[in-house]
């Protein structure tokens, strides 16, 4: 017997005969979009193109084709070298941020 009244009375005791309703307070105020940083600026370093004489070509080879060719220092390669790290680390950057705008607008229109 008393198992019995033990699960009648659990049964009993969780029927409520009026549901409850819960009211949740929202809010559709406007989203607030994070702005992400931007980027370092582009700090480019100084490349110096030499042009190098005909008469040093013709030592150097002996083909008359030529008629100019432009060098550059070790130093100068480094930093071309460096430029391009950079210029391609900004625009890294900025495609990000551009996804990230993409993303969150696409979020908002969806809504």
């Amino acid at each position: 017997m008393r198992l019995l009244i033990l699960p009648a009375f659990l049964f009993l005791a969780a029927c409520d005969p009026e549901p409850r309703v819960l009211t949740v307070p929202t809010s559709t105020g406007p989203v607030e979009i994070i702005q992400p940083s931007r980027p370092q600026a582009l700090n480019l370093r100084n490349v110096n193109f030499r042009n190098i004489d005909r008469k040093a070509i013709l030592e150097m080879a002996a083909d008359s084709e030529f008629r100019e060719i432009i060098g550059i220092t070790p130093q100068d390669y480094a930093n071309l070298s460096n430029n391009l790290i950079d210029i391609l680390r900004y625009i890294e950057i900025q495609n990000a941020i551009i996804d990230y705008y993409e993303k969150t607008t696409s979020e908002l229109v969806d809504r």
